[in-house]
């Protein structure tokens, strides 16, 4: 991502008309995820890397984004849905699919042109002074992520507890939830 940035940017300099970059980075850019630490890493990295880059090109024009899908079932979205059915003990990929779609408001993952769209977006003059964001794709599943916790109705045991309570978005009143969820 930061050399292909460094090359675009290099290029609409030289053009001298502005441009936009876009990344495509992930809902890993913003939240936590397990079993995913370097994924993760690396997106989160994406956030630093638009907001400075933005500061530097911003005087010539050129905007830089990101754009954050939850979960799209491509390549990559195939082998994680295997994956994670079988660590979150799911019966099959269909059970993960459904349990996913159903913590996701608009009631499904991400499709390719919901990312495409997002892009398109943010390429138009409507976008023209949008810089230094990370726009998510996620149904709205990104801004409840901390509320849910993948809690998918198990008991809680002792320690799973003693993290929501020390989680400022989660402690309230003794519940694992937010104020708004009350």
């Amino acid at each position: 991502a930061f050399f292909g940035l460094q090359a675009a940017a290099r290029v609409m300099a030289g053009q001298g008309t502005g441009g936009r970059i876009i990344n495509i980075a992930s809902q890993a850019a913003k939240s936590g995820f397990p079993h995913a630490q370097a994924y993760t890493s690396s997106k989160h990295g994406l956030v630093g890397l638009v907001r400075s880059a933005a500061i530097e090109l911003g005087p010539l024009g050129i905007t830089v984004n990101n754009v954050c899908p939850n979960h799209v079932t491509t390549g990559l979205g195939a082998w994680q849905n295997e994956y994670f059915a079988k660590v979150t003990g799911a019966d099959s990929v269909d059970d993960y699919l459904k349990k996913m779609a159903a913590r996701i408001p608009m009631q499904r993952p991400g499709l390719p042109e919901d990312t495409a769209n997002a892009v398109a977006f943010l390429c138009s003059q409507e976008a023209a002074y949008i810089t230094a964001e990370s726009l998510n794709v996620s149904g709205g599943e990104e801004p409840r992520w901390d509320t849910i916790v993948w809690l998918d109705h198990r008991a809680l045991s002792e320690a799973d507890v003693c993290t929501a309570t020390a989680h400022p978005v989660l402690a309230h009143s003794g519940r694992v939830m937010s104020p708004e969820m009350e």
